[in-house]
């Protein structure tokens, strides 16, 4: 829908929203999300193997524990917060 409300912009041309498709990468180096679904759905592709970046930046305004705590439990830790996102580096293997 964000593409649709802004057909010129380019910066969420290709953007996945759903990481079950033929073109999803395996290992991609980052992954950044821009809401609370994609957010979901990062974690929810993380724990179920499907892909595993090395860095994830989730867009946190409310400093929610909940993303914390679902990317521990698959080894990633927090390294950054900057203004309102928060970045997780994988660690374990």
């Amino acid at each position: 829908s964000f593409q649709k409300n802004r057909p010129k912009s380019l910066l969420h041309v290709g953007r996945l929203t759903s990481w079950e498709g033929v073109r999803v990468p395996k290992n991609p180096a980052g992954v950044t999300t821009r809401g609370v679904r994609e957010a979901a759905g990062v974690c929810r592709a993380i724990r179920q193997g499907r892909i595993r970046p090395l860095i994830v930046g989730i867009w946190n305004p409310g400093r929610c524990w909940i993303w914390e705590a679902r990317l521990r439990a698959c080894g990633y830790r927090l390294e950054l917060v900057y203004e309102r996102m928060e970045f997780y580096r994988r660690h374990r293997l």
